[in-house]
């Protein structure tokens, strides 16, 4: 079984001067804008006070906030916490509140979350605390909450290989998927379980196997060889000989006598 896959490249949020973007609408009053369907948009001028937005928050009038100002606010509210600290828990409660509906800020809060468990992030540390307070209303938003809980810890990769194996997906198709950024370093880590995983199926069906082929095709050359070293070695001659595409894989890339072979690359 020979499959070829397409390079993915996860999406990545460019930074945005908010301030600057405030001015600009202010500059050009009688601009129309086409924003996309749901996107709440019902006011021409934009506050560049953050206060007044704060007040709308609290009081869930998220209907009078438009883009711009949900920009300006989540950049700027770090400092609005400083000034306000008895109330910065309280409002970025209700910002995760008001996110269980508003799609483009949960999915803005997701990605940007994420980023602050890889080092990079600039959510102002109240949003990150209370992030608990979000409950999800789907399916697909348990998921994202579900990997974002698990690359907070300080080992991801293995919880991450057994959500891959549940939802029979890559690593790299994981973050495509679910719109959320990756690291290169947490895509090799995770890799590095996928063999494990396939060894935990009690009866591995064609289904399993496609996905185990899937993810050796995206893994890149060194983790690929360890990973079928492994398969190699711990996969019981009786599972392998049910299951006549995984050997016929391991042949048609690693057999010693097939043109191209990958064989050289294992055991060095």
């Amino acid at each position: 079984m020979n499959i070829q896959f397409r390079k993915i490249h996860l999406p990545q949020l460019l930074e945005i001067n908010a301030n600057a973007l405030i001015e600009l609408t202010e500059r050009n009053s009688n601009l129309q804008l086409s924003l996309p369907e749901k996107v709440k948009n019902n006011r021409a001028n934009h506050r560049a006070n953050i206060t007044e937005i704060i007040k709308d928050i609290e009081s869930n009038r998220d209907d009078n906030i438009t883009i711009l100002e949900w920009i300006y606010c989540l950049h700027n509210k770090e400092d609005w916490d400083r000034q306000n600290p008895n109330r910065s828990k309280t409002t970025s409660e209700a910002i995760w509140k008001i996110a269980e509906q508003n799609d483009w800020l949960k999915q803005n809060l997701f990605w940007n979350l994420s980023l602050e468990h890889y080092g990079i992030g600039w959510l102002t540390p109240s949003l990150v605390q209370t992030f608990d307070r979000f409950s999800a209303t789907n399916q697909l938003d348990e998921e994202k909450v579900e990997i974002i809980k698990i690359i907070s810890n300080l080992e991801p990769a293995a919880e991450l290989t057994t959500f891959c194996g549940n939802k029979l997906i890559t690593p790299q198709e994981l973050f495509y998927q679910y719109q959320l950024p990756a690291e290169e370093s947490i895509i090799d880590a995770t890799s590095a379980y996928i063999v494990d995983k396939f060894l935990l199926f009690d009866e591995p069906n064609e289904h399993h196997l496609t996905w185990l082929s899937d993810c050796l095709q995206a893994m890149k050359t060194a983790e690929r060889s360890k990973a079928v070293e492994q398969l190699l070695i711990e996969v019981e001659p009786q599972v392998a000989a049910r299951h006549i595409e995984l050997i016929n894989w391991l042949s048609q890339n690693y057999g010693s006598a097939i043109t191209n072979s990958r064989w050289h690359e294992l055991f060095t």
